[in-house]
């Protein structure tokens, strides 16, 4: 199946109030598909989303990376608090389309709109070590900033974890070593110093000693935030297993 014959199969709403452009392309054997679309100002979001998810889930069901990009008319910044709006970028990611621009396209004295949008899914049997970026290019020609996306490949290259800041694990288990370490330091010994000076030093440094050796540092989990926890991670993972499914 072509790229025309997949998504010309489903029209993405009123033809009067849709223009859309789709080919095929293959590079280091690897083929893309890259659609083109144009959506009236005037045209619903929720119809133009429900028949737009029809789409993307043949694209995705054929399992290719495909871009599909365009003046879609509809402003990424109020998917907060407008619900066409919000549908249709749930319905992007629900089929695996990234966004990859997410600063403002059209910018005037008054306002500045996500309007003219470009996302990415990589398909299932794409290489995983791809990385998409893209941006706008400062340009006064129209009143629509120009966009683009970047593909590379990041094959080969190993991530460069001294590049990362070391951070402590306070897992339960450490917890449980540092409040045993704490438990069998003799603290009589604090009477033998008479300058308090003297004793809060040997307080800090048994205590900093426990630390030290209880909670060890580790480069890995640098980028973990404090909410997320292992329960969330274990979840995560099996929902991601299911949607794979």
């Amino acid at each position: 199946m072509t790229a025309d014959q997949l998504i010309a199969d489903h029209e993405i709403g009123d033809r009067k109030c849709m223009e859309k452009r789709n080919t095929e392309v293959t590079k280091n054997s690897n083929k893309y598909i890259i659609g083109g679309i144009y959506r009236h100002p005037g045209h619903k979001i929720s119809i133009f989303t429900k028949n737009l998810d029809n789409t993307l889930t043949r694209i995705l069901n054929c399992k290719i990376p495909c871009f599909i990009a365009g003046d879609i008319n509809i402003d990424l910044k109020k998917s907060q608090h407008h619900e066409d709006t919000k549908k249709y970028l749930d319905t992007l990611i629900t089929n695996n389309f990234t966004p990859v621009v997410v600063m403002p396209t059209r910018i005037t004295d008054k306002s500045a709109t996500i309007i003219d949008h470009i996302y990415y899914s990589d398909g299932s049997k794409c290489n995983t070590n791809s990385i998409i970026s893209g941006g706008n290019l400062w340009c006064d020609i129209t009143d629509h900033l120009p966009n683009f996306a970047v593909l590379s490949n990041n094959k080969g290259k190993k991530h460069d974890f001294t590049a990362l800041p070391f951070v402590r694990l306070h897992s339960s288990q450490n917890i449980g070593k540092f409040l045993k370490s704490l438990s069998s330091i003799n603290w009589n010994d604090l009477n033998q110093y008479n300058n308090s000076n003297d004793a809060y030093n040997f307080l800090h440094e048994k205590i900093s000693e426990c630390y030290d050796s209880s909670f060890k540092l580790s480069r890995k989990c640098a980028r973990d935030q404090m909410w997320i926890t292992q329960g969330i991670k274990r979840s995560s993972n099996h929902k991601n297993k299911l949607y794979k499914k």
